[in-house]
This record gives C-alpha cells, sequence and structure tokens, in this order.
C-alpha cells in the first residue's frame, strides 16, 4: 500500500519465505476457526493478501 501510495505499482506476487508450516496453513485457510479468534485483527491481512494472490507464502527449512 506504501508503493501504490508513492505511484509504484508492483505488478509481481511477492514471496514469503516461512519456516513455519502451520502459520503458512492457517493464512491459506479461508475459514476462520474458533482456535484462531485470539489472534488481532491486523494479523488477518496477510490472510487477505494470500487469498487475493498479491502474496505467496513458501516453505524453507529452518536450516535454510
Amino acid at each position: 500500500m506504501l508503493l501504490a501510495d508513492l505511484g509504484v505499482e508492483v505488478e509481481k506476487t511477492i514471496t514469503i519465505y516461512c519456516d513455519n508450516l502451520s502459520s503458512i496453513q492457517l493464512a491459506r485457510n479461508p475459514i476462520f476457526h474458533a482456535r484462531t479468534k485470539h489472534i488481532e485483527v491486523y494479523y488477518h491481512f496477510i490472510r487477505e493478501k494470500v487469498l487475493a494472490g498479491d502474496i505467496d507464502l513458501v516453505y524453507v527449512r529452518t536450516n535454510e
């Protein structure tokens, strides 16, 4: 959103490398479960961007 305010248009999907499979699955799952309601609202921003295709989460082993 900052880049859009500056007039820079991002045409590619942004890749975020993560070593936590649970967080990747949580971000890709569009259904809110009772176990996730304790998570702050601003953390769901990543989920929205993943579902919209703006961000791609890729698993990477911790030692890599």
